[in-house]
């Protein structure tokens, strides 16, 4: 799929483009699809692991060339149904991952941006770490005349960016709240050993992810299948206050007192508190939202465990 970015409002914009600013411009629009691929697949841009060839060849943009107009670069890259293959994502993120095999690298970072400066938006599909690689895109920007804007022929809204957008980026990224040590009980329902991944169910509140930390193994999560446990850690969020992950550092069977810590904490303002209860009168019947945000596995070795693009 083709797709124009253009540079504009500086005597620069000659139809040429500085080598420096075309390799921060390469760099940030690679971490951003990235992050946003890992968002939709599983639930959390965050970057544990090495990233393998199979994602390197998905993330890959060409640039075709450029033209006058300003600077256009004009860039290529192919749906993900070309480029991963044999891909598996969570049964809960059916609904995401039946749009991702006609998107594109491009498209994610276009759909974040728009995502994280919309404010009817959930921020969802953003996390603390999706936050900073967006903000990072500001480097691209040479002075405050300067804009940028992304178009591929209308099949998404145009996307324009000023240096002023990066301030809200900053606010979004700011109000959502930092990593914060948690305690909390749920029955471990899913485990991928080679990915140190778990998610488990509370008594209440939405399915759970947790990735493992430098303190507990996969074979001792692994002992805990099916049973009720309290797990020890830090948890990490979305903008929206809603719990995106914990970072497990010590696990053990539930004890009876431990019936307190069987939900997912949230840290929401009071405007979030209550956009959050709009939202789920308006989706009450869409069973599937709520659970939204489960991780079908850990980042890092993508390759051996993914199933879906390619029917």
């Amino acid at each position: 799929m083709e797709y124009e970015i253009k540079l504009s409002g500086t005597p620069f914009d000659d139809g040429s483009v500085d080598l420096d600013q075309l390799e921060v411009i390469a760099q940030h629009l690679h971490n951003i699809a990235r992050g946003a691929l890992q968002m939709r697949m599983f639930g959390s841009s965050y970057k544990r692991g090495r990233e393998t060839e199979q994602i390197a060849r998905a993330l890959k943009i060409r640039l075709r060339g450029l033209s006058p107009g300003s600077t256009i670069l004009h860039l290529e890259c192919q749906p993900f149904r070309e480029t991963l293959r044999n891909v598996q994502g969570s049964l809960f993120q059916q609904a995401i991952l039946e749009k991702l095999p006609e998107e594109t690298p491009v498209s994610l970072v276009m759909e974040s941006f728009h995502d994280a400066l919309n404010p009817e938006q959930s921020g969802e599909l953003l996390d603390k770490y999706l936050l900073k690689d967006l903000q990072s895109f500001k480097k691209a920007l040479v002075n405050e005349a300067q804009t940028i804007q992304f178009s591929n022929r209308g099949s998404l809204p145009d996307l324009q960016l000023r240096l002023s957008d990066f301030n809200r980026l900053k606010n979004i990224e700011e109000q959502t709240p930092n990593p914060q040590p948690v305690v909390i009980s749920g029955v471990v329902e899913e485990l991928k050993f080679s990915k140190a991944k778990v998610a488990f169910i509370p008594d209440q509140g939405r399915p759970i992810t947790g990735f493992l930390g430098e303190t507990v193994s996969a074979s001792e999560i692994a002992g805990f299948w099916g049973e009720k446990v309290t797990i020890r850690g830090t948890a990490h969020f979305r903008p929206s206050g809603q719990m995106a992950f914990v970072e497990i550092m010590k696990v053990a069977l539930a004890s009876q007192g431990d019936a307190y810590f069987s939900r997912p904490v949230i840290r929401e303002t009071v405007a979030q508190q209550l956009e959050r209860q709009l939202a789920a009168r308006k989706s009450s019947g869409n069973k599937l939202s709520q659970f939204i945000g489960i991780l079908a596995d850990a980042e890092g070795d993508y390759e051996t465990d993914l199933k879906m693009l390619s029917e």
